[in-house]
């Protein structure tokens, strides 16, 4: 049976604050903290030739600051996104974006069932 609107509404919160959570992904530069990428983010990225990964990275991870002036000079990057590949091996990169996107349910299995028709 469906989910009901007066169920929804009282959802609503619940629904809201789940997209704010924030997780911590042990890596092997250390821990970072990341939080949910939005529809507007992923479709951004899906629009780069190039560099999807780093850039979703570089927008999900907040902490630590991947994109402090210290830690950008002191690996010589050039352009912000560059520190991704400095402290991460590429492998880890997909495997990061990977959870992130399963963690926002962009790959969770979604339970179907086939409505039987009723006949007259």
């Amino acid at each position: 049976m469906a989910v009901s609107i007066d169920e929804l509404i009282q959802k609503k919160e619940e629904l809201a604050n789940r997209k704010k959570r924030q997780f911590d992904l042990q890596m092997s530069a250390g821990v970072m903290t990341v939080k949910l990428p939005t529809r507007a983010l992923i479709a951004e990225a899906t629009d780069l030739e190039t560099g999807s990964d780093d850039y979703i990275l570089m927008n999900t991870i907040v902490a630590p600051d991947l994109s402090d002036k210290n830690l950008q000079k002191a690996y010589g990057c050039v352009e912000p996104t560059d520190i991704i590949g400095k402290i991460f091996d590429a492998g880890e990169i997909v495997q990061m974006v990977r959870k992130i996107m399963e963690l926002a349910g962009w790959r969770q299995d979604i339970q179907a069932d086939l409505h039987e028709e009723v006949k007259n």
